[in-house]
């Protein structure tokens, strides 16, 4: 069986902003934030009781940005950019021309 890919939502008129978004079952709170000085998206992942569980993702083609966290918990599957121009996330592209996509652990 394949598994569905899940397009997360994401705003690209807010600079920073907090969702709460459902991965295999279970809710999480992502925390999106543009960093005006260096210019680069980061991702801060909670359980719903906004505790933290991993903290300042920055936002980059080409990884799974969960990868470099494996059995911390952060829900099984890949994090992963698509669209733009895969060298770097203007501060309007994320939830434009850059969609966050989590493909679920088959």
């Amino acid at each position: 069986m394949a598994s569905t890919i899940l397009i997360i939502p994401t705003d690209a008129s807010l600079y920073a902003y907090k969702e709460e978004i459902v991965l295999n079952d279970i809710s999480y709170v992502f925390n999106l934030e543009w960093n005006s000085r260096f210019e680069y998206w980061s991702l801060s992942v909670m359980d719903v009781n906004e505790t933290p569980i991993v903290s300042g993702i920055k936002l980059v083609y080409g990884i799974d940005l969960f990868a470099q966290f494996p059995a911390n918990g952060l829900p099984a599957g890949n994090l992963i950019l698509n669209g733009g121009d895969y060298l770097r996330i203007a501060e309007k592209e994320l939830g434009d021309t850059v969609e966050l996509l989590f493909v679920p652990k088959a």
